[in-house]
């Protein structure tokens, strides 16, 4: 389990007077939700941030809020990480944020790429980018052509354990429900410097929004009971990976039978997998409940908070039973 950065219930970040990253002009450009790129101040009282320690290290940070129609999105970037923490899969840090001036509130999301002395830089690079020099009809926007055997090739350039970050980061997916992990979510990072090229390693789990069934309204979780929560986490249409296995398949696969056919091509990572969702009810409860008590504009209601307990421990158990079956 990864140790994650205790933000308390009193301790919300207000970064109505951050300053803007200017380089992006105040606004991140890939994604389908408003952020704004910001430098956390040094000044700044809260222990669990990255604070700027001079002005050749600038730490920046996401402050991302949700879409008009799905207004508690935000708090799915929170949980994802606290998940992350939990089950060992490292997930950008997130906390819970305001902007008193315009009155929003969103996650504060850290930059999982820090700056350094010119020179010596973070260097990431997506996976569109790779992609595209892979697959040359390769169209972005659609991502049809996203698979796994493609993907596989770049372990070359790397130096982490490729078929263990992957089946992680696939569990982490499958665990949430997250259904978008796209082309240009997901990337490798490596140190630039003027001595020698470095290898890659893969990007951490980052843009968790489309997860833990954000889009279904508050008034209609009464609906959701244990058959019908099943019924949604085994839709053959909606609960999909965006990468399909492999380049010729003709559509994508649902996210369990993803996992299976994982395991069955890499059978010493399903230990790994198991790992990461052996937690209890208790250990699930805990970390979402806490955030029912933060006082923000868009609060997280307790109703939605048990409903988000539930779906992960419905997918919790389908995992363990689609790995214990693999022998």
């Amino acid at each position: 389990m990864l140790k994650y950065k205790y933000q308390a219930a009193d301790q919300v970040v207000d970064i109505a007077r951050w300053p803007k990253d200017e380089e992006y002009s105040g606004i991140f450009p890939k994604g389908a939700r408003e952020k704004y790129v910001l430098f956390c101040p040094k000044d700044t009282p809260y222990g669990f941030l990255e604070k700027n320690k001079n002005e050749e290290y600038r730490h920046r940070y996401v402050y991302k809020l949700s879409r008009t129609i799905y207004p508690v999105q935000f708090w799915v970037e929170i949980i994802a990480y606290r998940i992350g923490c939990l089950i060992g899969v490292t997930v950008p840090p997130a906390f819970t944020a305001i902007n008193s001036v315009d009155n929003t509130c969103g996650a504060l999301i850290e930059f999982f790429f820090k700056d350094y002395p010119r020179g010596e830089e973070d260097l990431y690079i997506d996976g569109g980018y790779f992609m595209k020099k892979l697959i040359p009809e390769y169209d972005s926007k659609k991502g049809t052509l996203h698979n796994y055997d493609t993907v596989e090739r770049l372990k070359v350039v790397c130096k982490c354990d490729w078929a263990e970050e992957w089946a992680k980061i696939f569990v982490f997916d499958a665990l949430i429900g997250n259904t978008d992990r796209h082309q240009d979510n997901w990337g490798l990072i490596g140190k630039l410097n003027e001595k020698e090229a470095s290898r890659f390693v893969l990007s951490p789990a980052f843009d968790n929004g489309t997860s833990m069934g954000h889009e279904i309204r508050e008034e209609d979780i009464y609906k959701y009971n244990v058959d019908k929560i099943n019924t949604y986490i085994n839709n053959r249409k909606k609960a999909t990976n965006h990468m399909k296995w492999s380049m010729s398949d003709t559509a994508r696969m649902q996210m369990f039978d993803f996992i299976e056919q994982f395991v069955l091509k890499y059978p010493d990572k399903k230990q790994v997998m198991l790992k990461c969702i052996d937690f209890t009810p208790e250990n699930i409860k805990g970390i979402i409940s806490e955030l029912t008590h933060f006082d923000v504009y868009c609060r997280l209601s307790e109703v939605r908070a048990e409903f988000m307990v539930k779906l992960i421990l419905a997918r919790q158990a389908k995992l363990k039973e689609v790995l214990e079956k693999i022998k």
